[in-house]
């Protein structure tokens, strides 16, 4: 909501914006820094329990009075979030449990039988190309008819190889494999490694990640990978350095 020229809400707390690029050309995502600064000073995401990393409400009447927490300042004028930013820690685990119910009411009222879901991405198996085309159809009409909103440009059709979640899926080969950008992104960071004597926690957090997604589809390499991450437990702080050496 907004903009404002005044404060809107008593006891606001603002936070940082950024911007990060998305995979594909187009907007770019908005991310609202909820734990600014850091651990050792108070931030929004800092007040909420570690456990489960989420705030259970007893009902969606006490929701309101999280608003307060959820402001920004663009330009000398106020804002604030009415839904869930990315950038709080309970947005994945509440975004997470609505599609949760919603592949649950695919499978059960649709009769859609293999359907799974990694947050807002769904994916539909079926045996052949019509019936894949009719259980999407019928997904559809249940978002348009309880008014969840599709991104039309996001949707595809039925096909033998498809991307999901960053994995191309063949099944005409049947195999999951890297798209041939993170092919190339994973070995040019590596190469980049490979020259380099020390590094800081947060490059070795960015390497680990990236290598930890294409362990997904490149298994035994896991095994490789637990040398990296036992490394990060020596350091503490994300500009703190370590060194690497030829074994790592």
């Amino acid at each position: 909501m907004g903009p404002y020229n005044y404060i809107p809400l008593p006891n606001l707390r603002i936070s940082p914006l950024g911007l990060v690029p998305k995979k594909n050309k187009g907007p770019w995502r908005l991310i609202h820094h909820l734990s600014y600064p850091d651990n050792k000073i108070d931030s929004v995401n800092s007040g909420i329990s570690d456990e489960s990393a989420t705030v259970q409400f007893a009902g969606i009447n006490e929701a309101i009075y999280e608003i307060k927490t959820l402001c920004f300042k663009l330009k000398n004028s106020f804002y604030y979030d009415c839904c869930i930013p990315i950038g709080c820690r309970t947005s994945c685990k509440i975004f997470e449990e609505f599609s949760t119910a919603l592949e649950w009411i695919a499978h059960n009222k649709l009769g859609v039988s293999a359907i799974v879901h990694i947050l807002d991405d769904f994916l539909i198996i079926e045996k052949s190309k019509s019936e894949a085309l009719s259980k999407l159809k019928a997904f559809i009409h249940l978002c348009e008819d309880i008014g969840v909103p599709l991104a039309a440009e996001k949707t595809e059709l039925p096909s033998q190889i498809m991307d999901f979640v960053g994995i191309s899926l063949d099944t005409q080969k049947q195999e999951a494999r890297l798209p041939t950008d993170k092919l190339l992104k994973c070995r040019t960071l590596i190469q980049k490694f490979l020259n380099m004597d020390v590094c800081t926690l947060r490059e070795l957090q960015s390497l680990i990640g990236l290598l930890n997604f294409a362990c997904s589809v490149v298994q035994p390499s896991r095994t490789f990978l637990r040398r990296l991450i036992n490394l990060t437990m020596k350091v503490s702080e994300s500009q703190q350095h370590t060194h690497l050496n030829k074994e790592i």
